[in-house]
């Protein structure tokens, strides 16, 4: 650990020292008259700093190109909910029905729906949804990346998350 830590401190004090010697050429040139020589010393300066310059400075990364991979409308409702989870990506379903398997309430009221596509969704808001099992639900896109559920024929909805 304290040679990386001097090696560190090394690499700092000679990048430092070679940018005073570079400004110090440079205000060098500054003092010379005549045009053609102190253009000259100018790029004699600059010539010296960056040779003096790693080579990963040199070269400028270009960044890898990135394919827009069509999906089909089953890989979609798949990804439904939990896409900025992982990789954004242009094509997004707006909306998305299915029928509730499984519906489970934690002591403090919090409702969890498994459903028929074999997701899994967790009630984040206190609001009360009349929603039972064999019921169809429709999950809505919300803004900020929310989602809002509601069950078919009716108007209430609620906030959820999705956790699988």
């Amino acid at each position: 650990m304290n040679k990386w830590l001097t090696l560190l401190a090394l690499s700092i004090s000679l990048s430092a020292h070679a940018q005073d010697t570079a400004l110090a050429q440079l205000t060098a040139c500054q003092d010379i008259s005549v045009d053609q020589k102190r253009l000259q010393c100018y790029d004699q300066a600059l010539a010296q700093y960056q040779a003096k310059q790693p080579d990963a400075q040199k070269h400028p990364i270009a960044a890898l190109p990135t394919a827009n991979v069509a999906l089909s409308a089953e890989q979609q409702q798949a990804r439904f909910g939990i896409e900025n989870k992982t990789i954004q990506n242009e094509q997004r379903v707006d909306n998305m029905e299915a029928t509730i398997i499984k519906l489970t309430k934690s002591a403090h009221g919090v409702r969890t729906f498994e459903l028929s596509n074999t997701q899994v969704w967790k009630q984040i808001g206190s609001g009360a949804f009349f929603a039972k099992q064999d019921d169809t639900v429709t999950i809505k896109r919300g803004s900020f990346n929310s989602f809002l559920m509601s069950k078919s024929g009716s108007n209430r909805t609620i906030r959820v998350k999705r956790i699988k």
